[in-house]
């Protein structure tokens, strides 16, 4: 009767394991997307407003530099931006390397790489009187 209790207790600590690692993952990917957010915007909105002075290869190095040092799960594959009218529009190109394709398959829709995309306007304050005085008219 000893026995019975030990096999049952590797099914259910197997089982618990399992559960404890998915919701280990999980947060850790939550704080991943929310980390890539933050400074996608961040550095997106700081770079519009010095895009006189950093170009964008060194934009893009930058902020790859940063992702990396900041994220656990999510590496980060291309970061792309296109002007738009009076906006800019940044893609972010990451995957999750988990080996549990199951897990990886709910966090990451099923799709083998994801795209974080955000838009900042592209708005800046008037910087000279005669700027100033043309709006005016």
């Amino acid at each position: 009767m000893k026995g019975s209790y030990t096999v049952e207790a590797v099914f259910v600590m197997t089982i618990s394991l399992w559960i404890l690692l998915a919701i280990l993952y999980s947060g850790m990917y939550l704080h991943d997307r929310i980390v890539l957010e933050t400074i996608t915007n961040e550095r997106t909105a700081l770079w519009l407003d010095h895009v006189d002075t950093i170009s964008e290869k060194k934009w893009k190095k930058d902020m790859t530099e940063i992702l990396d040092k900041q994220l656990f799960l999510i590496r980060v594959n291309e970061i792309s931006q296109k002007k738009g009218v009076n906006c800019r529009r940044v893609k972010v190109r990451y995957n999750l390397p988990i080996s549990w394709t199951f897990l990886r398959n709910i966090l990451s829709g099923g799709k083998a790489q994801s795209i974080y995309k955000t838009t900042r306007e592209d708005i800046r304050a008037v910087r000279y009187m005669w700027d100033m005085d043309i709006i005016k008219d």
